[in-house]
């Protein structure tokens, strides 16, 4: 970034005319007419002396306490002259005659030519042995020679070199508020140059914003400086969250509501007004304005000046450019705010170009997303497969930070364990596992009748309807929001045709995401394309379930046809019943009826998905830490954990046991007594390692059928192995009477 010249600080005369070429002019007056001359400024001198007296030269500013008092002298005569409006003769502190002319640009004094070193009249040597005498001069002889021919000059022509030097400081006046203007416009034109390479240079609209805020504030020197969206389909400007600070001390307006806090104002720039406020003490003496919120709220957050300016694309607003001066007001020049209003219009003209590269991106991004879902509507029919790669594809595309289906069981009126789930940080808490029809069990109601939500922080829209979440009835929705840090939600309905699918969910965690009628339709249209998909796998996952119940029923039938080997049994039906459900681990635990306990697990009753899978086998759930989880099985009742993590979590489980399915990577893992007419064979565990699997009643239905079938199976295997056990005997019976006769 170029350095700026900043017209606030202090303007230098060496920074705005040739030194030698004041130096020449200094000379030449001082010569011509017989004085002394020096050009100072607050600091001291800028110039040589030219022309000064021996008397000065060798006594009083060769002495150190003489020195500083002329140097106090004549930079006192400066602002005496400017007080006074006008040149004028004085005294120096050894007592000879003086006069200044000030040096004025933009109005500000920064620098005095002075002449002098001359009396109008006999010099009094009794004043200046006394002086000697107090600054410590020595050498009395010579400086009473050289105080005598100090040049006597009556008023009337002192009057008159002081009128020519005011020409001289006129001219070099004029010089040198050229040069100043000369420099403003040349830094102007380097900060438009730059601020144009800037437009140039990037689309990215936050990054302009940011940019604009750095660069006003840093030209004006501003306490506070400001950039407000503005939402055109709310009408409405959103909460400060650009802002740049001239220090650490200054307070800081991020997160203040602009409706609320400034709603004058608000109601003025909506109108095409900017807002002026160049001095709000005198603002403040106008009893009309005292009601105004707006006035207060300025005052409140310590701004004395404040400029507020729309920024446009074509007719329509898309912000404010502000800038707030705290520590004193500050009224710009003309020229100052006609070169803020150029970089209003830059900003403009930036953000023009950065929205409609913005609109384009975004159309070809809902284009791709949408041709995207298609592709995967066609790709694939397995349910979970397209969930998992539609909320990716979508949370990314959408810049949410959490993304998932709510799928709606209408059997049983409720949504389903959340099971697929894209995150855009792995720091994000995940939802998958949780039963929303317990975490918002308020909000779960209405969009179970196919409403639309948005939550923007405390402000819940629920359909048409706003809610009162501070009514106490949301309590449970907002200890949820606040747990997995969800400022911004959107939740849009699933329909096929007017079949209810569910919800698709985005959360934003880091600020308010305002949802425009274009965003509206557009996720509506994602929310269909969604429906669509779920209609074609569920169909699908239909036929196949028939399909595979028909072969599983003719698997089970052969078994019980094709044996009664009750190994062969327990393999058949762990392998049959993994296979049907696409479940990891399936195992068979036989109840010994002795013992009145279950066996460990034998290899041939264990199915696994994968040799990744952790094998149970020879697991003994005997004993008396795992005997209290499968007490519901000992009693002949079923154990069915959709959610085992959440589970655990409310009714907690010894260790051993908590680590083993860990270990294990349980997800979901659902347990059947195998029965026969009311007698323990046995239980059949159906396990899930890779996802929350929640089985639907049709299933669970099946594997109770299954189970009974598996039930008689292995009753009859038991019946034939007795019979085998039986005739063995028998026939040792017979052949032992053989050997006795």
């Amino acid at each position: 970034m170029i350095k700026m010249f900043n017209s606030r600080k202090k303007i230098n005369l060496y920074d705005l005319i040739d030194i030698t070429f004041l130096q020449k002019l200094q000379d030449d007056f001082a010569n011509t007419l017989g004085v002394a001359s020096l050009t100072v400024d607050e600091s001291g001198p800028i110039t040589k002396p030219s022309n000064f007296t021996e008397f000065c030269t060798n006594y009083i500013r060769a002495n150190e306490i003489g020195k500083q008092r002329c140097n106090e002298c004549d930079i006192e005569g400066g602002k005496l002259a400017v007080k006074k409006g006008e040149p004028i003769i004085y005294k120096c502190h050894a007592g000879l005659t003086h006069f200044v002319v000030p040096i004025i640009v933009e109005g500000k004094h920064i620098a005095s030519i002075l002449g002098g070193q001359i009396d109008t009249k006999k010099p009094d040597e009794k004043h200046f042995k006394t002086l000697a005498k107090e600054l410590g001069i020595k050498d009395e002889k010579g400086y009473l020679r050289d105080l005598n021919k100090i040049k006597i000059i009556p008023e009337e022509n002192i009057k008159s070199a002081m009128k020519l030097l005011s020409l001289v400081a006129n001219s070099i006046s004029e010089i040198a508020h050229k040069n100043y203007d000369l420099q403003i416009k040349n830094e102007r034109e380097k900060l438009n140059g730059e601020i144009i390479t800037k437009i140039r240079s990037t689309l990215d609209a936050e990054e302009i914003k940011r940019y604009f805020i750095d660069i006003t504030q840093k030209y004006f020197e501003a306490d506070r400086c400001l950039f407000v969206d503005f939402d055109k389909s709310t009408n409405k400007f959103i909460p400060f969250k650009r802002e740049k600070l001239s220090s650490p001390e200054i307070k800081s307006l991020v997160g203040i509501d602009l409706e609320e806090e400034f709603p004058e104002f608000c109601s003025k720039l909506k109108k095409g007004k900017d807002i002026i406020v160049r001095d709000l003490e005198k603002t403040l003496s106008r009893k009309k304005l005292l009601n105004y919120r707006a006035v207060k709220t300025l005052k409140d957050n310590e701004a004395k000046s404040d400029y507020g300016l729309l920024v446009k694309c074509g007719d329509e607003i898309v912000g404010i450019l502000i800038i707030h001066f705290i520590k004193a007001k500050r009224i710009l020049s003309h020229d100052e705010f006609d070169f803020l209003k150029t970089i209003r219009e830059h900003a403009g003209t930036a953000l023009c170009q950065a929205n409609l590269y913005a609109q384009t991106k975004l159309k070809s991004e809902r284009e791709n997303l949408l041709r995207t879902i298609s592709e995967e509507i066609r790709n694939s029919l397995d349910i979970d497969k397209t969930k998992k790669s539609i909320v990716e594809v979508i949370g990314k595309t959408l810049k949410a930070d959490r993304c998932f289906i709510m799928e709606y069981n209408k059997l049983h009126d409720k949504f389903m364990i959340i099971n697929e789930e894209y995150l855009s940080s792995d720091e994000l808490r995940s939802y998958k596992g949780v039963d929303l029809n317990i975490n918002i069990p308020n909000l779960a109601k209405g969009l179970k009748q196919g409403k639309r939500l948005i939550i923007n922080s405390n402000r819940f829209l629920l359909g048409d309807e706003k809610l009162d979440v501070n009514s106490g009835q949301f309590d449970r929705e907002k200890e949820d929001i606040e747990k997995y840090k969800v400022y911004s939600a959107l939740a849009f309905p699933i329909f096929y045709k007017n079949e209810f699918f569910g919800d698709l969910v985005l959360h934003y965690v880091d600020g308010k995401h305002d949802v425009g009628d274009e965003e509206i339709n557009f996720l509506n249209l994602i929310a269909s394309q969604i429906g669509i998909a779920i209609h074609q796998a569920k169909l699908y996952e239909k036929i196949q379930q028939q399909a595979e119940r028909e072969r599983i029923s003719r698997n089970i039938i052969e078994i019980l046809r094709s044996t009664l080997d009750k190994d062969i049994i327990k393999r058949l039906f762990v392998k049959n019943i993994g296979k049907y459900l696409n479940a990891d681990r399936v195992f068979f635990s036989e109840f010994d009826e002795k013992g009145k306990k279950y066996l460990p697990i034998e290899t041939q009753a264990e199915y696994l998905s994968s040799p990744e899978e952790k094998s149970f086998v020879n697991y003994d759930f005997s004993s008396s830490t795992m005997s209290a989880y499968i007490q519901p099985l000992i009693d002949g009742r079923e154990l069915l954990i959709p959610n085992w993590k959440g589970y655990v979590e409310n009714n907690p489980a010894p260790a051993e046991f908590t680590k083993l399915y860990e270990e294990a990577n349980v997800q979901s893992s659902y347990n059947f007594p195998v029965l026969y007419e009311g007698r323990k064979m046995g239980y059949f565990c159906i396990e899930f390692t890779h996802k929350i699997c929640e089985l639907l009643e049709e299933d669970i239905n099946r594997i109770r059928n299954i189970c009974s079938q598996a039930g008689i199976a292995l009753y009859h295997a038991e019946l034939y192995m007795q019979a085998q056990e039986a005739l063995q005997a028998k026939g040792q019976i017979i052949a032992k009477v053989k050997r006795g006769i």
